[in-house]
């Protein structure tokens, strides 16, 4: 779900998701079968969504690029700011 003004190209996306899946897969004591009946939404939204949240679940007071949540029963959310990702990403 794209809440952010950025423009997500589906390119973008598909790249996106090719390079998370495949780590997410690999993650220390997660096995394929965990994944199974589980459902992730990714969220983008923009700095002062993402600043909110943080103040809100996390008690940080600023704009983070990546925000996660587990909500139990196979279910979770990620939360993305695009703007931040892109500085951070031209910072290195």
């Amino acid at each position: 779900v794209n809440l952010s003004s950025v423009k997500l190209p589906r390119a973008y996306l598909t790249e996106f998701f090719a390079f998370c899946l495949p780590r997410l897969r690999r993650t220390k004591g997660l096995r394929n079968r965990d994944l199974l009946g589980s459902s992730c939404l990714f969220v983008f939204v923009e700095p002062n969504k993402a600043r909110s949240l943080n103040r809100q679940f996390r008690k940080k007071n600023y704009t983070p690029d990546v925000l996660s949540f587990t909500m139990g029963g196979g279910l979770g959310e990620v939360v993305l700011c695009p703007d931040i990702i892109k500085k951070k990403a031209q910072e290195i």
